[in-house]
């Protein structure tokens, strides 16, 4: 039976990411222990809260040495012997990867940052903050990616028809969706999706005569907007497939759900969150979205997504858990049947 650590990062898609990893593997017969910030949007409860190894005082100063929580957490890894760890980039969890000699894999959507290193110029000329901010922990990202057996951008920039290069040491990990179906009763004008709240779409949907808003505060209540669970993507992937306009802010997940379904989205970047940064910046320059700031005028114009190609070398993770799953039953094997002198 597989022993699986998954790390989630604190950042705010990485809940949207780990509940999609975690429908993909319902059913097979995996023991999965989850480390994760404290959030509300999570679809499973955690085993590990990471905040517990942040300074109280300094919680954006990451401490290794001298924190008795981290020893304790460290302690309770090596308990738990996982077959394999999976950061979404998280410091703590890899460090602990790391000194235990436990194979991890790096699976995040901000590796695009790194990886895509002809579009680094572009992201710096827009947001500069996005460097400056990681600049205090550059040397040991650097050290965790060298040090993890596999690196994977979380992105459907790769399945575009002519993808970027990555540089040596990164792969395309094609993030979780789903294809909706033609449906005339899932048609609506506006379709937007926003795990958090956001006052000025709201304002914005309002004013629509027929308007869907895919949230994690779902269960509110607004007179002419229609608030639906952003988990429940089958609904998700259908509504967006079908609707006129499509709204949608910088996290993979929710613009892979757009970019599948061939619907060009109007993006609302989030100036807080590094992720949604990234991707608003790349997306304009791979011509899959627009980018909204002003919510008092028209909408920019639809315009005609470029031609999506499923790439033959890029896999889902669950299906690189597979294959790992198959390789480690194979050295498994082959080593009972060397102790055993056969």
């Amino acid at each position: 039976m597989l022993k699986i650590l998954y790390a989630a990062s604190n950042r705010k898609g990485s809940a949207l990411q780990l509940n999609r990893f975690l429908k993909s593997i319902d059913g097979e017969d995996y023991v999965v222990k989850i480390a994760a910030f404290k959030r509300s949007d999570y679809a499973t409860p955690i085993d590990w809260t990471l905040n517990a190894l942040l300074d109280i005082t300094r919680p954006h100063l990451l401490k290794f040495e001298d924190n008795e929580m981290l020893k304790i957490y460290y302690s309770q890894v090596k308990s738990f012997a996982p077959d394999l760890i999976i950061s979404d980039l998280e410091l703590f969890t890899s460090h602990i990867a790391n000194d235990l000699n436990i194979p991890i894999w790096q699976v995040s959507p901000l590796l695009s940052y790194i990886a895509l290193e002809d579009r680094q110029l572009h992201l710096k000329l827009h947001y500069n903050y996005i460097i400056n901010k990681q600049n205090h922990i550059k040397q040991r990202i650097n050290n965790l990616l060298f040090n993890s057996d596999r690196c994977y951008v979380y992105s459907h920039f790769g399945d575009l028809l002519s993808p970027p290069q990555l540089r040596k040491g990164f792969q395309w990990i094609r993030p979780f969706h789903v294809i909706g179906k033609q449906s005339d009763i899932a048609r609506h004008e506006f379709v937007a999706i926003s795990p958090s709240k956001n006052l000025k779409l709201l304002n914005l949907l309002n004013e629509k005569s027929d308007s869907v808003l895919f949230t994690s505060h779902f269960r509110e209540y607004y007179s002419r907007i229609v608030l639906k669970d952003i988990d429940n993507v089958s609904e998700l992937s259908c509504n967006l497939k079908n609707c006129a306009r499509l709204i949608s802010i910088g996290h993979t997940d929710l613009l892979a759900d757009s970019f599948y379904n061939g619907k060009y989205p109007l993006i609302i970047p989030d100036f807080t969150d590094e992720e949604s940064l990234i991707n608003s910046v790349l997306s304009e320059c791979f011509g899959t979205g627009s980018l909204i700031y002003d919510f008092s005028g028209d909408l920019p114009e639809e315009k005609e997504l470029p031609e999506v190609k499923y790439n033959p070398e890029i896999a889902f993770l669950h299906e690189k858990i597979k294959e790992f799953e198959k390789a480690l039953s194979i050295k498994k094997r082959r080593y009972i049947e060397i102790k055993n002198g056969e």
